[in-house]
């Protein structure tokens, strides 16, 4: 089907506006899918997700840098952990507290997003990572650290939270995955740098010094101040802009960020009327806990985010990647090995993420989801049962097994998994409620990574295989779950989602039904069975 087009000149009028010359059928018009394929986002977006993920390097560096720390022989002998009876449940603490102080933070930055925008809990969480980070570094007994791993986990998880809520609110509908994805695989890349950072400071400084775990705890304060250095230059969420009433300035902001060379703004006109009608009416509803826990449709989503946050996250992940190397030693491998076994599954999985842009829009978010847990189940049935045939280091045919399977489980989190759990729940909520059920899923991920965070090094220590029994038993009931009865939520806007939670009568408008005539007029048919015919300016500053 030919592309239709208005042939027209834009005329600049004065720094403000620009008019629209056209010589076409006044009675033609067009609609969304007639101008599908071409790239609806600009440069300027581009690099503003790029700065705003340097907050999501934030949190995953300063969450990975645990794992090659608690394995540091430096870290052991300074703390007094390495004689110490209750070793293990201190680690657990030190590990888990890091979580704990996510749960805070996670409620914080839905205050902090609602109340002064998206914008202001990127830099409150970027703060909070800067200073735990450094006081981390200077800890000179393990309650220090703890407690600055508390705050650490405070400000990680409010950028958790709120990186992947402001990309879904800028990114076009048909791409939303995509950049999502980004934030994805920027963990992944936090992850890596950690743990070979970690790595680094072990091989490279003798065995005799004390020090050698401060240096990746101070490091981590790079990427906010990197991250700090460029808020300034990114716009607010125009969502949250219509959201407060600042009309004018969240239409320049759309207009800015969805454009490309070329241009003739037909997919910012029709995108930002769906908009800025939906969040009318959205301004409209109560936004309270108490309206989300008594409406039916509300209790739908945020069972369904408690049960995507929890399910996902008891599959054995959070255990295999943070405590490799206490896996390894019981599998008997020496300290050497097992910081680069640790480090290596983040140098094997640093490419999934990326790799998923490809085709991460090009499936329903179900069967991605469900796929990816279904082959890491295989291969952590496959791993349990070597570690329990094989442990102590009796077989090394097994021992290489088992770390090849464990690296096959995270490439696979990566490809299939770790994206869409990061935004794929937030997708349910609309603007008004977003932010909330952004935090329930980041809190339910605070709270299940506390759990196994806590409970793995004594379980692991004491019952060994048996206790990644509960992974695969999990696992089983998720699988099935997500696949039959989760909605998918690929492809659609932002504004239509409610339709697949039986919230027709809160949709303002589909974007199938909005049409832009020649004289770039919006035509909407509303879902109440009413049209609209609108006007619409274009800003040349957008």
């Amino acid at each position: 089907m030919a592309e239709k087009t208005f042939p027209h000149e834009l005329t600049e009028i004065d720094h403000d506006e620009m008019v629209t010359k056209k010589e076409s059928n006044p009675h033609e018009t067009i609609t969304v899918s007639d101008v599908k394929g071409k790239r609806h986002f600009s440069a300027y977006m581009v690099i503003s997700v790029v700065i705003v993920l340097f907050g999501s390097l934030s949190y995953s560096f300063s969450a990975g840098v645990i794992g090659t720390t608690i394995g540091q022989p430096s870290f052991s002998k300074y703390m007094g952990l390495d004689n110490n009876p209750n070793a293990s449940a201190i680690l657990g603490a030190t590990a888990s507290l890091f979580y704990v102080g996510g749960v805070f933070g996670s409620i914080f930055s839905n205050v902090v997003s609602d109340r002064w925008g998206r914008k202001a809990s990127i830099y409150t969480g970027c703060i909070m990572v800067l200073c735990s980070g450094a006081l981390c570094a200077g800890s000179v007994n393990i309650a220090m650290f703890i407690v600055f791993r508390f705050v650490a986990g405070f400000g990680g998880f409010m950028l958790s939270m709120v990186v992947p809520v402001w990309i879904l609110e800028v990114a076009p509908a048909e791409v939303r995955g995509a950049f999502a994805q980004g934030h994805a695989g920027v963990l992944s890349l936090g992850y890596l740098l950690a743990n070979y950072v970690g790595v680094g400071f072990y091989l490279n400084l003798p065995l005799t010094t004390v020090n050698a775990w401060r240096g990746p705890q101070a490091i981590s304060c790079l990427p906010p101040i990197l991250c700090l250095a460029g808020l300034w230059y990114i716009p607010e969420s125009p969502r949250y802009l219509f959201m407060k009433e600042r009309d004018s300035e969240a239409r320049g902001i759309l207009f800015k960020i969805h454009k490309s060379p070329g241009d003739d703004f037909i997919y910012s006109e029709i995108e930002e009327f769906q908009i800025r009608k939906q969040i009318e009416l959205d301004r409209m509803l109560p936004s309270s806990w108490l309206y989300m826990i008594k409406k039916p449709s509300n209790r739908k989503r945020m069972w369904m985010t408690i049960f995507i946050g929890f399910g996902i996250l008891s599959n054995g992940n959070i255990v295999l990647s943070t405590y490799c190397t206490i896996i390894m030693k019981s599998l008997g491998f020496d300290a050497t090995k097992q910081l680069l076994i640790q480090a290596g599954i983040f140098a094997a999985t640093i490419s999934g993420p990326f790799i998923a842009i490809l085709y991460v829009e090009k499936f329903r978010r179900p069967t991605l989801v469900a796929t990816g847990l279904t082959l890491d189940l295989i291969f952590l049935l496959i791993f349990v049962a070597l570690f329990a045939s094989f442990v102590n280091g009796t077989n090394r045919a097994a021992q290489i097994t088992c770390v090849a399977l464990v690296y096959m489980f995270e490439v696979t989190f990566n490809l299939f998994i770790e994206g869409p759990l990061a935004y794929w729940a937030t997708e349910f909520y609309p603007t008004n409620l977003r932010a909330k059920g952004a935090t329930i899923q980041t809190v339910t991920f605070a709270c299940t990574a506390t759990l196994w965070g806590q409970s793995a090094p004594s379980g692991i220590t004491n019952i060994g295989w048996k206790f990644f029994l509960c992974f695969i038993a999990i696992s089983v009931v998720v699988i099935i779950a997500l696949y039959f009865y989760f909605p998918d939520t690929q492809g659609k806007t932002l504004e239509e989602v409610a339709l697949l939670f039986g919230d027709d009568d809160l949709v303002v408008v589909r974007q199938s039904d909005i049409q832009l005539d020649s004289h770039h007029r919006i035509i909407a048919k509303q879902q109440n069975g009413e049209e609209i015919v609108e006007d619409v300016v274009i800003k040349k500053d957008a």
